[in-house]
């Protein structure tokens, strides 16, 4: 198998239908405020348990997917998804971060690269994964027989054959559909059925590793359900900006001060600066990690945090549920003001990664820490839905 043209999907006629993806929330009920007031939004389809519909029926969650099903009909029936076959997607978002650009595609899943299974595959998911989540995402697909929003890829050393083969395009006709996302960012698709000009675009990646910056998760449903390839939107390492994910807990199962001290004995300096912020009910104090090795991932604060903290100091998975990853569109005062609250107990904002940082960890073959690169903006879900 190689990089393809999507066989069969639907394209937003107005872009209504474009959402934020299903995990950019800490906090779910915001989805269903954002069905509300947007029933057209992808997430009544991804999401479906978080409908008001479905919140109101205390629905569960086999009647929710089907709901989930009949929603993405709706959507077809209205007119507001049109049918496209065999073409590709040039991709551009306008950001204040920069303009990125990328291609549209399915990838095989064969190409997923594995130490063990498949030390060869050129595409690279470097997180571990919440068991639980990559269950739900299968679900979704079996239930709807789509995949709604795509897995975005990095493409580190293929951004000047990337940028221009899509330039080329977006210069050549006005978009097929026009979105923008809760940042106000502006997301443009345009649809690329031709065969010259799409095999074009395709050959622009000929060769090129490919990282998975977004959506390990909905990779790895993919190969759960036995799919030969997923939906993603391969983008210009060069033109993606990562930003802060924070991490939360909802207890710690002692006392702030207790923490703190553990937190000391762990190899963090405590002043009122630091490379982290911890906020808790005593204020905000800054962790600073004592660290010899110079290499990545090991001195990652991320890293740091995940084996001195959460392992170390509170005995805990990195998946437990008393954690909450945090992405950086909420903000350093979205933290401070939920430890004030008392709906954690303490918060830790983190750094960004860089994408050096990112870049080299990939190239290693190493795992990231879990839930540490918060890329943005994010693809919008439900502009493009490939049907299977």
């Amino acid at each position: 198998m190689t990089l393809a043209p999507i066989a069969k999907g639907w394209v937003s006629t107005t872009g209504e239908t474009g959402a934020q993806n299903y995990d950019e929330f800490a906090d779910e009920t915001e989805i269903t405020h954002i069905v509300e007031a947007n029933p057209a939004s992808m997430l009544g389809v991804e999401m479906a348990h978080r409908t008001p519909e479905m919140v109101a029926a205390g629905a569960d969650r086999a009647r929710s997917l089907a709901y989930g099903a009949e929603r993405l009909r709706g959507l077809k029936e209205q007119g507001l998804l049109e049918e496209a076959r065999d073409f590709v997607v040039a991709y551009e978002i306008d950001a204040p971060t920069g303009r990125q650009v990328g291609i549209g595609l399915m990838a095989p899943t064969a190409w997923i690269w594995d130490a063990e299974r498949n030390p060869q595959g050129p595409i690279i998911r470097n997180e571990d994964v919440f068991a639980d989540k990559v269950a739900y995402c299968a679900d979704v697909i079996r239930a709807t027989g789509h995949l709604p929003s795509a897995v975005m890829l990095a493409a580190p050393d293929a951004d000047a054959r990337v940028r221009s083969a899509v330039e080329e395009v977006v210069s050549s006709r006005p978009p097929t559909v026009t979105s923008r996302d809760q940042k106000g960012n502006e997301h443009r698709v345009r649809v690329v059925s031709e065969p010259a000009e799409r095999e074009r675009l395709l050959a622009a990646l000929d060769g090129k590793e490919l990282l998975v910056a977004d959506g390990n998760h909905r990779s790895r449903a993919a190969q759960h359900v036995g799919l030969d390839a997923f939906f993603a939107v391969v983008l210009s390492a060069e033109t993606m900006h990562i930003d802060e994910y924070h991490r939360a807990f909802t207890e710690l199962g002692t006392s702030d001060s207790e923490f703190l001290a553990r937190v000391r004995e762990a190899g963090f300096d405590v002043a009122e600066q630091g490379t982290i912020d911890l906020y808790s009910r005593e204020g905000r104090l800054g962790l600073t990690p004592q660290v010899e090795r110079a290499s990545v991932p090991e001195t990652l604060p991320h890293q740091l945090v995940e084996d001195r903290i959460v392992r170390g100091v509170l005995g805990w998975d990195p998946g437990d549920h008393r954690i909450v990853y945090v992405g950086g569109d909420y903000g350093r005062d979205y933290l401070e003001r939920e430890v004030d609250a008392g709906r954690f107990q303490a918060a830790l904002a983190m750094p960004a990664v860089t994408m050096d940082d990112f870049v080299a960890v990939n190239e290693r073959r190493l795992r990231m820490p879990r839930k540490s690169t918060w890329f943005t903006p994010k693809l919008r879900a439900g502009l493009v839905v490939v049907e299977l």
